[in-house]
């Protein structure tokens, strides 16, 4: 868990009116938060003038942002940052396996240096976007991680590992050493953690996951994976092993170990493969854009209603476009709904043109709305952002505004058109593009630009103009070595 604070940690105290501390509570309401270092020590409703009167204290810097909302700020729960840079090399007429017969071919010519500036100048538009924090699946993990640290931008790492196919089956073995070294106090002082990361069942010899399990087991470390993404990886675990890629993680013992699993897209994913998960400290990473993109989403309402854990993430930009891992929850509220429109229901009605037809169109459609909603509500969809990836890691907690957990919040401007007017928080969060509103961030208890003048300041007041000046650089680069 996060340490403790001492007398020496710097000590602060925020104040707002409109303090949303999780995605239980149902409105904001007047709060003090408390910060050691970059931990959150307290959370306490307080009113103006009791607040008023702690400014008096030499020990504590107090801040009054008293007509702005806080929130916890959001997690990204599987993306490839670094990968943001290849946008555009992605067309509409690609319709193969997109990471195999074109990314990896563009990532086998990847540097580390070139890892590092794509990374960290995609970190901003994390930032921007109201991200807290990120959990990354990527070659080079230590550039990634000093990248990322540079930007200011938390995050899980989880360096890339694979061994039977793939740009990384030469440099396994240095990943995983590099899993180990995140793995300390001297990263974790810079906001950076670590998780073991698999790339898939595919991918992975056996061999492998026995070190990866005996690693995560001993460390207690996440294991972060792509499983059941491609008809590919299906067809080669059932010919190879004899069962699906999720039954086979269940044969080897990876999904008993007693920390978190956290299984990316399960495109693929039957329902006795999903039952074999229920109970098993597993979360399933859901990101919804990127999938639309491949005309395939995941049926995530179907893993909700196992009572199965569910995280978003953005995936990468090369195929998301967007590293705003909020408005990916626009789209997990209500993706549902198109597949009403591609139902029999509507091809009945769109070949008789029946008064019949039209009712059932609208039966079915309230009964796979109300279906959705007892598990796709908007507490479980920012739950998704907050709460499920806040606790999957043991040594850090994010997404709550809460005693112990990491200082990152966000900080609303209420009365801007993107959130005016707010009226049902949560569903305003869930449903609006909020990152036009955000008029501040404080990360590991460090404030990140100016409130009010947030993106302004952080485009023109931080690291961001070089880091934008290398990674342009490096990409023309890269892209012109892709072609030449």
């Amino acid at each position: 868990m996060t340490q403790s604070p001492s007398a020496h940690i710097s000590r602060k105290a925020i104040f707002s009116e409109h303090v949303l501390c999780n995605a239980s509570q149902e409105a904001p309401s007047p709060m003090c938060i408390h910060i050691a270092g970059g931990n959150i020590e307290s959370v306490t409703p307080m009113s103006t003038k009791e607040f008023a009167s702690l400014a008096d204290k030499d020990d504590i810097d107090t801040l009054n942002l008293s007509s702005y909302l806080l929130t916890p700020t959001f997690t990204n729960a599987h993306t490839h940052l670094a990968m943001s840079a290849f946008r555009g090399l992605q067309t509409n007429a690609f319709g193969g396996n997109v990471v195999e017969d074109l990314y990896y071919q563009i990532e086998s010519k990847l540097t580390a240096e070139d890892v590092k500036a794509f990374a960290r100048f995609a970190a901003y538009e994390a930032i921007l976007a109201g991200t807290g924090m990120v959990w990354d699946h990527y070659y080079f993990g230590a550039s990634m991680a000093e990248g990322l640290a540079e930007a200011g931008l938390p995050a899980v790492i989880a360096p890339t590992l694979q061994d039977i196919h793939g740009p990384g089956v030469t440099t396994w073995e240095e990943q995983l050493q590099t899993t180990l070294e995140l793995n300390s106090h001297e990263w974790q002082t810079r906001g950076i953690w670590s998780a073991y990361g698999p790339h898939a069942t595919d991918t992975v010899s056996e061999a492998l996951w026995v070190k990866v399990m005996q690693g995560a087991e001993s460390l207690k470390l996440p294991i972060h994976v792509h499983v059941s993404q491609s008809p590919e990886e299906y067809e080669r675990l059932m010919e190879k092993q004899g069962c699906s890629p999720i039954k086979f993680l269940c044969n080897i013992g990876v999904t008993a170990l007693p920390i978190t699993k956290l299984l990316v897209h399960g495109l693929y994913a039957s329902a006795e493969d999903l039952d074999q998960l229920k109970n098993r400290n597993v979360v399933l990473g859901y990101c919804p854009y990127s999938q639309v993109q491949f005309g395939f989403p995941a049926p995530a309402d179907l893993w909700a209603n196992q009572g199965l854990g569910v995280a978003l993430g953005t995936d990468c930009g090369a195929s998301n476009d967007s590293m705003d891992v909020q408005q990916e929850l626009r789209l997990a509220a209500g993706g549902y709904a198109f597949g009403v429109t591609r139902s029999e229901h509507v091809e009945h009605f769109y070949q008789s043109a029946s008064t019949n037809g039209a009712r059932e169109i609208d039966e079915f459609r309230k009964a796979k709305r109300e279906l959705h909603l007892q598990t796709m509500d908007k507490e479980s969809l920012l739950s998704a952002v907050w709460d499920t990836p806040g606790h999957m890691h043991p040594s850090v907690r994010v997404g709550r505004l809460g005693a112990g957990y990491l200082a990152n919040i966000a900080i609303w401007e209420q009365n801007h058109p993107a959130l005016w007017p707010v009226g049902d928080v949560r569903r305003t969060l869930t449903m609006n593009q909020t990152a036009p509103a955000l008029a501040g961030l404080i990360l590991r208890g460090e404030q990140r630009g100016r409130i009010g003048d947030f993106q302004r300041s952080i485009m023109q007041e931080t690291g961001f103009r070089e880091s934008y000046i290398e990674a342009e650089a490096r990409r023309s680069a890269f892209i012109g070595s892709l072609f030449s």
